[in-house]
Formats: structure tokens, sequence, C-alpha cells
């Protein structure tokens, strides 16, 4: 029954992935994925070990799958593979780590996540390092439970493919390695999983190098968290409004089974263990979640790094302690009944994601502009990556031949084109500031259009 049950949570969880796939623009960072897919090998060499390391992972797979298809659907279908996988590999690590209606009921939550459904349809690599990240624990488990020639090969393999998924599975590794001080296994089996977790983080160490040498140039648009933004952040987890109470409970239900494990009298507590009932799964699953977000707090007094996106590394850890929690309600009518009001709720929430808007509508920009421009017409971006979307599907329609400069654009550029289309997706800057000086004894600004997350300034020439 539980397999079948199981498959049909899968098949959900594919529809819930694969349904509108393809109906909402790219935006800027999917274009990136896309453009460093398609670089020749010499170039895609130089920018994922200069400038843009992190995710280099994804970016070598996406680069064979791409060969097969480029359009929206197809690109972002890479992430959805793995966000599917995700949901067996969940349903495991949940049965080892509580039981198997634990199990169960986290590939549930995890189905219906809105969070996990957003991101698993971008081009991006934050389900792949979700995937690796849920592998590594699993393998990390079965290393404690019992011994095995190749585990330390597979757990290193997982782990070390996470941390070039996105360096925030770092985070994760380092949550792993402070559980080992609370499990009660051998501790021959200790000190090996200790030796295999510090040497996946050592392998990591060329990403951290890449890191501390752009920090600079990196994350420069992240600002420093608030209250309201690891708020915010909870609701990405959770869901909102009826779905976050629900979870406020069943982590409550959670922390009381911690607890209830870690008051045992000491006999009680050596037989629980040997049953399998200890309180270190809970201790795991907890520092899974909360280390992480912890140190990207801390991490953000000097550098922000506190984005909800890269902490869908924690997402897992979430839906785990969730699971457990709704487990442990002994009455089967009433944790039936939480677990489908839950999902009642988190399938709300998936309703209202494929509603919302694209993040950037290039789409309809770069649609807008083929239809009204004329040959010879220039178009400014103030930041290079800003070319990447437009590029993508500009080189789709059966535009005009149009004339692409990034800011400040040389100024032969600018007197021979009767028109030139400025193109925002940022507040304005001193590069915009100073094309509008520039600009402005040549020509008149004729008309503004907006689209979702994205502004186009018409200007034409002036008549002498």
């Amino acid at each position: 029954m539980a397999r079948y049950l199981l498959a049909l949570i899968i098949t959900l969880a594919a529809l819930l992935r694969l349904l509108h796939l393809g109906s909402k623009s790219i935006w800027q960072d999917e274009a990136a994925s896309i453009v460093l897919a398609k670089m020749p090998w010499p170039a895609f060499w130089h920018m994922v070990t200069v400038w843009e390391a992190n995710m280099a992972f994804y970016y070598l797979l996406l680069r064979p799958w791409i060969l097969i298809n480029d359009r929206e659907a197809f690109v972002r279908l890479l992430s959805v593979l793995f966000a599917v996988a995700t949901v067996p590999v969940i349903y495991l690590l949940g049965k080892e780590l509580f039981s198997r209606r634990a199990g169960m009921i986290a590939a549930w939550l995890l189905t219906v996540n809105a969070f996990h459904v957003e991101y698993s349809q971008q081009a991006r690599s934050y389900t792949l390092v979700g995937f690796c990240m849920v592998c590594s624990a699993l393998v990390l488990l079965r290393n404690l439970n019992q011994d095995g020639r190749m585990h330390g090969f597979w757990y290193v393999l997982a782990s070390v493919t996470a941390l070039y998924a996105h360096f925030f599975a770092a985070l994760v590794l380092l949550a792993q390695l402070a559980s080992l001080g609370f499990v009660g296994a051998p501790r021959t089996r200790v000190r090996k999983q200790f030796a295999w977790t510090v040497s996946s983080l050592l392998l990591g160490v060329p990403q951290l190098l890449f890191m501390l040498r752009n920090r600079n140039h990196q994350l420069t648009w992240v600002q420093h968290p608030s209250v309201k933004d690891v708020y915010h952040f909870f609701l990405h987890l959770t869901g909102s409004g009826l779905s976050s109470l629900v979870y406020l409970v069943a982590f409550a239900l959670a922390f009381r089974q911690l607890w209830l494990r870690l008051r045992s009298p000491r006999q009680e507590l050596a037989a629980a263990q040997e049953e399998g009932q200890n309180a270190w799964p809970y201790i795991f699953a907890s520092l899974w979640l909360f280390v992480p977000v912890l140190i990207a707090l801390l991490a953000s007094h000097w550098k922000p790094v506190f984005v909800p996106r890269f902490l869908l590394v924690c997402l897992p850890a979430s839906v785990l302690l969730g699971a457990a929690g709704l487990a442990s309600i002994t009455k089967a009518w009433v944790r039936n009944g939480v677990v489908v009001i839950l999902a009642l709720a988190s399938v709300v929430g998936v309703r209202s994601y494929y509603r919302h808007p694209p993040v950037q509508d290039w789409r309809g920009a770069v649609a807008y502009i083929t239809q009204n421009a004329a040959p010879g017409d220039a178009v400014l971006f103030p930041f290079a990556h800003y070319s990447m979307p437009f590029g993508y599907y500009h080189d789709r329609s059966n535009a005009p031949a149009l004339r692409f400069a990034v800011l400040p654009a040389p100024s032969a550029l600018i007197v021979d084109s009767q028109h030139v289309w400025l193109v925002l997706s940022d507040p304005p800057g001193p590069p915009v500031n100073a094309a509008m000086v520039q600009l402005a004894p040549l020509y008149r600004e004729q008309s503004e259009t907006d689209f979702q997350g994205i502004k186009l300034i018409e200007f034409t020439a002036r008549k002498p």
C-alpha cells in the first residue's frame, strides 16, 4: 500500500511542477544559465573558474541538456527532474530518521510546497542542490547505522556535487558536522563520518577561495536582512496563513518529542537508542534547519548573504520536522485531518504562484520593441547582464536588425540612430543618469512603457 501511495505522491509532484512550466518569461538569472551553458568550452571554463564558480555543476549538466532544445519549458525541465527525484529520497530519509508514516508525510508536504514548486520551474540550480543535500543526509544516516565500503564514497560524491551546485550547501554540511556530536552510533562509525564530512568541506575549498576573491563583486544587490525578511523566509518555507499556523503546531509537536527523549531516564534513553527512538533525528533535522539560517544572518553583518532562494537548502529539514511532528499525533483521524488541511492550504499557495506574474517579463518587453522598432534602432542597457534575456527572445523573433550597447554607449552609435530604446530593470543609477545627459541634446523622450520588472524608455531623434 505504501508503495502505491508514494507512486501517487511522486506523480502529483511531477504534475504540479510541469503545469505552466513554460508560461512565464525567463528572467535575467535564467538567461545567464542559458548563456553560460552555450559558451564554447574555453570561455565556459574561464567563466566558471574566474567569474561564476557558484552553480558550476549545474551549468555543466545544462550544457548537453540545452543542445536538445533551448525553449523555456525544456530548459526548466532539468530542474523539474531533480525536484521530483527529491520526493522519494526524502521519503526514505524521513522513514529512516523517524518512521514510515513521517517519511510519507514529508514526501507529501514537499510535493505541495509552493516554494519548492516555484524554484522547480526555474533554470537554476536550487532543486539540484536540494536533491544532492537530501541524498547526502540519507547516506550519512546509513553510514551511522551500518558499515559499508562504498558509503563514504557516495556521501562525499553527493556532498561535493551539492557544494558545486550552490555554495550554501557548505552551511548544511556544517550542520551535519555539528550533529555528529549528539549521535549515539558506535564511535568508529562517527569518526569515519566526521572524516568524510571534513573531506567534503575541504574539497569545496576552491569554491570558498572564489567567494573570498570575488567578495566585492558578488551579491552587491543583497540588502542587510531585517526581522521582516526573516519572517518572510519562514512564510516561504511553510506557506502563509493557515499553512504557516499548522507548521508551527507541527514544529511544536516535533520539539515536544525531542524534549521527551532528552529528559528520559538514562536507562530508558539507552533502550530507546537501541530501538532507534533517540533524540538525535530531531537534533539532526533542527540543526539542518537553523544552522544555515543563523550563519547567513551572522555573516550578513559584514556581507549581506541572506536570500530566501539561497536558503532553499533548509526546506527539506523544515518538511522533515513538520512531518515528524504530525506523525506523532496518535489519533489517526486527527492526524489525517491536519495533514489534509495543510495540503489544501499549500495547494492554494501553489495556485497563487501560478497566477503570480513572472519576476521580469522580458518576453513581453522584447515583443514590444520588435513590433515597434525600425532597422538600425539602438537598444541601450545599463548593465551587460540585461542583454542576455533580451538577446534570448530577440534571437527567436523576426525582428529588424537592431544595434545593442551597454552604457556608457559609444557616441557614434547614438548619433546614427533615429530611435534609441533604453531598457531598465532596476532603479536608475549613475549609468542611467549619465545616459540621459548624453541623450538630451540629440533626442527627446517619446514614451515610457512598463512591463513586470522592466521599463522601456523610447527616445526619438530631434529634428534639425
